[in-house]
């Protein structure tokens, strides 16, 4: 063979090393390709994962339907009881989400997530006294956690234990130093405690007229049931009765408006509602007050009837750029994209960060991200969902 040449095998033997190697590939046992299980296929680890991936992209009946499928394998399972009380409560089933929180408890006593999943339930039921003690219980199973403190703080503040409610917040800022977003909460929440604690000291009436002016209706008429166990005059009664009929319940509004009246005619404000008041009664018709509830409705997280309520004002006529972000909002926690598309407008921070976060659940990264840019909105994109949400609280 001359020098540099290099030996090709002859035909032949490449045709025979070709026909050996094929051989061994076919001998190999063939991988069947892989598909996703269905819901009967699942075991209950596998339903609890997928049940839990489903929250998280805000698919709360479907993650329903596979923690009850996990029940079924399990019924004594406190896991299963928990993440069903949390998809039971993010579609507004509130008593059965503290049902099932009860449940995990009782079949697991010192679980954490499910005392403190229970005592936010009835914190945003308004039923604080509960939420407190849940609460407490929770902290004791987790001691000094910040996220807990605050929750027990904001129960206090709800049935107006203000200073305990101050000083518990006090204590969440201590342990929340490291948690920038949830720092910001608390420290929102003890300059309205503070407030509070200050606004305490005026009088009764003025306190009222200032919380009727500013929409908070339901905190108005606990103030006035407060102060008319000691005091049953007139004038409490008549802004009992204007309340009632902003709320809708024309025929407790007649009632309180003439008891004021008998007591005091010269109550302008009690005689001014009192001539609305008659106006509609005689009318044969209710005006909605829709849009006004809508707002309390999604501050508690209850978006499906945050929604509904919006969204019957603005088909009534009441239309406001306020009422269609909230519904636009409330779209977004709901994931009705398209919609929330439709009715997300303006150039507030609210408005910028959910449809950052809105771009960001379609997959649009690049455009969340500039959006986040444009609006000088102080976070990143795995903040954003966090903090767009504390942005709506009071």
């Amino acid at each position: 063979m001359a020098e540099g040449t290099v030996a090709v095998p002859q035909y032949s033997a490449m045709r025979q090393l070709f026909t050996i190697l094929m051989a061994i590939f076919l001998a190999l046992p063939v991988q069947a390709q892989s598909r996703p299980p269905t819901p009967d296929e699942m075991d209950f680890d596998q339903l609890i994962a997928q049940g839990r991936r489903l929250l998280k992209m805000h698919s709360f009946s479907q993650g329903e339907e596979l923690f009850r499928r996990a029940l079924k394998k399990k019924p004594r399972s406190a896991v299963a009881h928990n993440e069903l009380g949390v998809a039971m409560f993010q579609q507004d089933a509130v008593e059965v989400a503290v049902a099932s929180f009860k449940e995990a408890i009782k079949i697991e006593p010192k679980m954490q997530h499910a005392w403190g999943n229970l005592a936010e339930a009835y914190r945003r039921a308004k039923n604080y006294k509960e939420g407190a003690r849940a609460f407490h219980y929770f902290l004791g199973l987790s001691k000094g956690d910040p996220y807990g403190l605050l929750g027990l703080g904001l129960c206090f503040e709800g049935y107006y234990q203000l200073e305990k409610s101050l000083k518990t917040l006090q204590i969440a800022a201590k342990g929340a130093r490291e948690y920038r977003l949830l720092l910001s909460r608390v420290h929102r929440a003890i300059k309205r405690v503070k407030f509070k604690i200050k606004e305490a000291k005026l009088p009764i009436l003025r306190r009222v007229d200032a919380m009727i002016l500013a929409g908070q209706l339901e905190e108005a008429m606990g103030l006035l049931g407060r102060g008319m166990k000691s005091k049953n005059q007139p004038a409490f009664v008549g802004r009992r009765g204007l309340v009632k009929a902003i709320m809708g319940d024309m025929n407790g509004a007649r009632t309180d408006l003439e008891s004021a009246l008998l007591g005091n005619a010269k109550d302008n404000v009690a005689a001014g509602a009192y001539v609305l008041v008659l106006d509609v009664l005689l009318a044969g018709s209710s005006p909605t007050f829709d849009g006004a509830r809508a707002g309390v409705l999604l501050n508690e997280d209850r978006p499906a009837l945050a929604y509904k309520a919006f969204n019957a004002a603005l088909t009534s006529g009441d239309v406001k750029e306020v009422y269609k972000q909230g519904r636009g909002e409330s779209a977004l926690r709901m994931g009705l994209f398209e919609d929330a598309q439709a009715d997300l407008a303006g150039t507030s921070e609210q408005n910028a960060a959910a449809l950052a976060e809105l771009q960001a659940l379609q997959g649009k990264n690049s455009d969340a991200q500039a959006g986040i840019k444009k609006a000088k909105l102080p976070l990143t994109l795995a903040e954003l969902p966090v903090w767009r949400r504390s942005i709506l609280l009071k």
